[in-house]
């Protein structure tokens, strides 16, 4: 109907991108040989389109991990199923590194009242390796006493969950980010949260990128539970990623600090320099 009036015949040509198996999946499946007679469908590769440069495609596959590059520049619809850190490997991504003197501590942090999560990474050239974790602690001002008791010498830059700008551990007159800052720390942080599916694609691309470059390490016996959680994550049965079974506070610690330096956006091909990442 058209203003209403009943219209025959007539075309309707739909544009999109894939995103795991939805509707536009079932439309383009439609217009496959053997399926509906009355549709036909297409699909063409960011290059083929001719509106990105083929030096963009490049970058893009040195920051994406091979699913997600395939769905954003191969017209692949990708399923989004099983566990989501797929890239991490207990082997390939194993570092024997650990802080060194003089090394800039880069802590990623989750704010949970008794399951307060950090991961510590440090730099090596191109590289990030998780050194360290701190599982469990109670809350925010526990969390400084015990970086500052293992690390007093070092600068700490912290990564932390955005909503710490508004929280406050239990019978404290100062959000947490105001404590850290008060401890010491450079805190390093946006006015919100990355969105879960950017740091998901930000800590996969890292870990494995599209040409199998691997930029990511995690010395395994430094920080057990921190692989237990990459090996262990799944999605749930809604395509999101599970939080019943304790397996996302040191993940979400784990992924804000590769986030927020190495993120994936669409719009520009740089990454964020601060000390101690020249």
């Amino acid at each position: 109907m058209v203003n209403g009036e009943q219209r025959v015949g007539g075309h309707v040509l739909r544009i999109g991108m894939p995103k795991g198996f939805n509707h536009c999946y079932d439309t383009f499946m439609d217009g496959q040989p053997g399926h509906e007679p009355d549709c036909k469908s297409f699909s063409y590769t960011s290059l083929q389109g001719g509106n990105i440069p083929e030096f963009e495609i490049i970058v893009a596959k040195r920051k994406m991990d091979p699913k997600t590059f395939s769905q954003e520049h191969e017209a692949s619809f990708e399923s989004y199923q099983g566990v989501i850190y797929y890239c991490f490997n207990r082997l390939l991504s194993a570092s024997s590194e650990t802080v060194k003197v003089n090394d800039v501590l880069h802590v990623g942090m989750d704010f949970n009242v008794t399951k307060m999560a950090a991961v510590v990474y440090v730099r090596r050239g191109e590289h990030m390796h998780a050194v360290d974790e701190f599982f469990n602690l109670f809350d925010t001002p526990a969390m400084i006493e015990a970086i500052q008791e293992r690390y007093p010498n070092h600068e700490v830059a912290v990564y932390p969950d955005a909503s710490g700008e508004n929280r406050k551990s239990s019978n404290a007159s100062e959000t947490d980010l105001a404590l850290l800052r008060k401890a010491g720390f450079k805190v390093h942080v946006n006015s919100r949260n990355p969105a879960v599916k950017d740091r998901i694609n930000s800590m996969n691309g890292m870990l494995c990128n599209t040409l199998s470059e691997r930029r990511l390490f995690v010395n395994v016996d430094k920080c057990p539970h921190f692989a237990k959680c990459l090996e262990r994550r799944i999605y749930d049965d809604y395509g999101q990623p599970d939080k019943s079974a304790g397996f996302d506070h040191m993940n979400d610690a784990g992924t804000y600090p590769i986030a927020y330096l190495f993120p994936i956006d669409k719009k520009s091909v740089g990454v964020r320099r601060i000390r101690g990442m020249s």
